[in-house]
C-alpha cells in the first residue's frame, strides 16, 4: 500500500479513462465492467485508507499533547508512559499522514471530508509548537546556564521546519509542493539528534540537560519537569521533521521513512525513561534539599512578622515539594521549654532560636490519609489544663505545656498517623500555623493553644 499504492491507482484510473475514448489498442476495448468496477474500488480503498490514517494520527497526537497541556490526571509516570506511547503512533503513521496529504482522489465525493481530516491533524500538529511556547519562560530563566545557548539554534531549526510541514499539510494538493520544495530546501540534519543527546546526556561537547536544570533550580521538581517536557516535546517535533525529510527524498521508497520513525520510537522511549529516572531523583532528594531551603528563608525573612514568616514559607515548599502536604508552625523564642511549650516532631525540622523564632515544620506524602479530625479535635478539648484543687479554696492550678502535654490522650502522640502535636502558651508567643484544614487541628484552651498535624 502507500504512496506506491495511490499512485497505481490514479494511473490505472487515467488508463482506464483513456481507455474508454479508444486510445489504447484492441486488446483494452473488451476492459469488462467488472475490472472497471474494481478500479472503483481500489480508489475508494485508497481515500478510506487516508481518511483511517489521517483520524488515527490525530486521535494519538491530541492524546499526547494532553499532558503538554497539562491535564495531568494520572500519576506522572502513567501520563508520560501514555503520552509517550502516542507519540510512537504518531510518528509511526506520519509518513502515511504525508502520502495523503497532497493527493487529489478524483471521482470521490467526499474531497471536503478528506480536507478536514487534513486540517484536523495540522490543528493537533499545531498543538506541540504551541505548546512548547510554554517552556519559554524555563528556558530564558537557565540561559547563564548555557543551555539556552546550545540549544536554542537547533530549536530555531525545528520550529522552522515544523512550521513548513504544517503549511505542507494545510496546503491544496496544488500548493503542497511549494512547501515541500522549501521544506527539502531547508531541511538540516542533526538538530534533533542534539537534543536527544543533550537529553541523555550523552554528549561531551553539550550540558546534560536534565541535570543542569537539577543543579539551576536547587532540585525544583516542576521546574525539571518543565524543561525535561518542554524539550521532549521538541525532540517529538524533530523527529517528525526527519521523517518527513526520508518521505520527501525518497518517495518511491518507504522503507527509509519507516527506519527512521523506528529509530525515534527507540530514542522517544529512552528520554522518557530517562525523565523518569531524573524525576525520582530529584523526588529522592526532597529531605536535605528542604532543610536547606528552609534555613536559607529563615535568614531571608529574619526582619517579617511571624505570620508572614508562616505563610510564606508554607507557599514555597508547598509550590516547590507539591507532592508533599506541610504544616509549618512560627513562634517567639522568648518562652521556656516545658514550661511555656512543649512539641512532638515525629519526622520534621524544629529550629529553636533561629532569629528570635522557634520553628517547627512538618510534612507526609500527600497520598497519605488524614487524620480524622472529629476525635483528635474531642481530644484536645478534653485534654486537661489545670490541676484540680481539693483544698477549701476551689481554685485550680494552671498546669504547665509539659503536664498538659502528658495529660494528652497517647493516640494523639502515635507517630504512626499523627505529625506533629505541640502545647504552646498562648501570652507572648505570637504562634502562627500554615497548612492544609483538613489535616490540622488548633484548639485554644485557657491559657494555651493545643494543636495536632497529621
Amino acid at each position: 500500500m502507500g504512496t506506491n499504492f495511490i499512485l497505481i491507482t490514479l494511473m490505472w484510473i487515467i488508463f482506464v479513462i483513456v481507455c474508454k475514448k479508444g486510445d489504447c489498442g484492441e486488446s483494452n476495448k473488451t476492459l469488462s465492467e467488472g475490472e472497471l468496477k474494481q478500479a472503483k474500488i481500489d480508489q475508494r480503498n485508497s481515500f478510506n485508507k487516508g481518511i483511517g490514517t489521517l483520524r488515527d494520527v490525530s486521535l494519538a497526537g491530541n492524546l499526547a499533547t494532553e499532558m503538554f497541556a497539562n491535564k495531568r490526571k494520572n500519576s506522572f509516570a502513567k501520563q508520560l508512559s501514555k503520552v509517550t506511547g502516542n507519540l510512537k503512533t504518531t510518528l509511526g503513521l506520519f509518513g502515511g499522514v504525508l502520502s495523503f496529504a497532497a493527493v487529489i482522489f478524483p471521482g470521490v465525493g467526499q474531497n471536503k471530508q478528506l480536507e478536514y481530516m487534513k486540517a484536523k491533524f495540522a490543528d493537533v500538529d499545531a498543538k506541540f509548537g504551541q505548546v512548547f511556547n510554554r517552556f519559554a519562560d524555563t528556558m530564558n530563566l537557565i540561559q547563564s546556564t548555557g543551555i539556552k545557548n546550545e540549544y536554542h539554534k537547533h530549536e530555531i531549526k525545528i520550529i522552522s521546519l515544523s512550521h513548513l510541514l504544517n503549511n505542507y499539510l494545510r496546503a491544496k494538493p496544488s500548493t503542497a509542493r511549494v512547501y515541500k520544495y522549501k521544506f527539502v530546501q531547508r531541511y538540516v540534519h542533526g538538530a534533533a539528534t542534539a537534543i536527544y543527546q543533550g537529553m541523555m546526556g550523552r554528549s561531551h561537547l553539550s550540558s546534560d540537560i536534565p541535570r543542569t536544570m537539577m543543579k539551576y533550580s536547587k532540585y525544583h521538581r516542576q521546574k525539571v519537569r518543565d524543561l525535561m517536557l518542554g524539550m521532549y516535546n521538541l525532540m517529538a517535533q524533530g523527529a517528525k521533521v526527519d521523517i518527513a525529510f526520508q518521505k520527501f527524498t525518497h518517495e518511491n521508497d518507504d522503507s527509509y521513512e519507516k527506519v527512521k520513525a523506528e529509530e525515534w520510537k527507540e530514542k522517544l522511549q529512552s528520554v522518557s525513561d530517562r525523565i523518569l529516572s531524573i524525576d525520582k531523583e530529584v523526588v529522592a532528594a526532597w529531605k536535605s534539599r528542604a532543610k536547606e531551603d528552609i534555613v536559607y528563608y529563615l535568614a531571608e525573612w529574619k526582619n517579617n512578622a511571624n505570620r508572614y514568616v508562616a505563610d510564606q514559607l508554607f507557599s514555597f515548599l508547598k509550590d516547590k515539594y507539591g507532592w508533599r502536604v506541610w504544616h509549618v508552625l512560627v513562634f517567639n523564642d522568648t518562652l521556656w521549654e516545658e514550661d511555656d511549650y512543649k512539641l512532638l516532631n515525629c519526622d520534621g525540622y524544629t529550629f529553636h532560636g533561629k532569629f528570635g523564632r522557634i520553628v517547627l515544620v512538618s510534612s507526609k506524602d500527600q497520598n497519605e490519609d488524614a487524620i480524622c479530625k472529629i476525635t483528635p479535635r474531642e481530644m484536645l478539648e478534653t485534654t486537661e489544663t489545670k490541676i484540680p484543687d481539693t483544698s477549701s479554696t476551689y481554685s485550680d492550678t494552671d498546669m504547665n505545656a509539659l503536664h498538659i502535654f502528658q495529660s494528652m490522650d497517647k493516640r494523639l502522640k502515635d507517630c504512626g498517623s499523627t505529625l506533629d502535636v505541640g502545647v504552646i502558651r498562648r501570652q507572648g508567643s505570637d504562634a502562627q500555623h500554615a497548612g492544609p484544614p483538613e489535616r490540622l487541628i488548633v484548639v485554644r484552651k485557657e491559657k494555651f493553644e493545643l494543636h495536632v498535624f497529621g
